[in-house]
């Protein structure tokens, strides 16, 4: 469906105005029109200059191009200096995405899953015959579709849930099982500062702590204080985001890590020792 567009009349009612909300000039038509033009397309260009940041644009039959661009990897800022004659695929979708560290990559599977990989999605640009008309060997700049939005355009509801917890255990080992408590983004990439992290060691899953038979040796972070000793405590993260400690229990057992950040409480699920 096609955009509605201005009247004559509307068009007409805004000469000489000003917009209040960006200061920008409706030139008037008549001596010197052309210069109130370019004036207001320099005033555009710098409108925009943001949203051209990170943008995909053809440089050649089978090649692209990407504008230079500034995001955040969590906490870490990342310049992206921009890039020409990218090759992609023909007759097949190429899909173009830079990596949370800034690498820039080009395949013909699609956008990999947030949950595994961070990255900031680019474009999709479909080329020869897949692209619905282009002959083999080319594609028209209108084969390329942006999709840079899905960076910044999240379902109300999503930011509350940013940072996590990721739970892991190692094989047991003398009795003991190292356990690795690590800070997660929205993608599950590891987060990098200090977190505080309450955690404690459970005979059921979300019970209550039990010290009862465990020896606690903590590997990495610093303890804040222990509640309960062998069974709960507060301890500051690494700068890594992680908490690693050490569970040792002699004989058959089943325990629970449960760790609360953020006001959540996130469980390891179901940790065996073996007789």
């Amino acid at each position: 469906m096609a955009e509605s567009q201005l009247t004559n009349a509307e068009a007409g009612s805004l000469w000489g105005t000003t917009d209040s909300t960006n200061d920008f000039l409706y030139p008037t038509p008549g001596a010197h029109y052309q210069y109130s033009g370019v004036r207001n397309l320099r005033r555009l260009i710098d409108m925009a200059r943001v949203s051209d940041s990170l943008r995909v644009f053809q440089d050649g039959d089978l090649t692209f191009g990407v504008r230079a661009g500034r995001y955040y990897n969590g906490d870490t800022a990342v310049a992206y200096a921009g890039a020409s004659a990218q090759a992609v695929v023909d007759d097949a979708v190429n899909y173009i995405y830079l990596t949370a560290a800034g690498v820039l990559t080009v395949n013909q599977t699609g956008f990999p899953a947030l949950a595994t990989t961070a990255h900031l999605p680019l474009a999709v640009i479909s080329t020869g015959t897949e692209s619905g008309g282009e002959v083999s060997g080319k594609y028209a700049y209108t084969d390329i579709t942006d999709y840079r939005s899905r960076a910044f355009l999240a379902p109300v509801g999503v930011l509350d849930s940013r940072r996590a917890l990721s739970i892991t255990a190692a094989a047991e080992g003398a009795n003991a099982r190292r356990v690795s408590i690590q800070a997660t983004g929205p993608s599950g990439a590891s987060l990098s500062g200090y977190f505080r992290v309450r955690l404690w060691i459970a005979t059921s899953n979300y019970g209550a702590p039990s010290a009862a038979d465990n020896t606690f040796g903590l590997v990495a972070g610093t303890q804040l204080r222990a509640l309960t000793a062998d069974a709960d405590y507060e301890i500051i993260s690494t700068s890594a985001g992680l908490v690693q400690f050490d569970l040792t229990i002699a004989g058959a057992a089943t325990r629970y890590i449960l760790a609360e950040f953020d006001g959540r409480i996130y469980s390891s699920g179901a940790l065996s020792w073996s007789a």
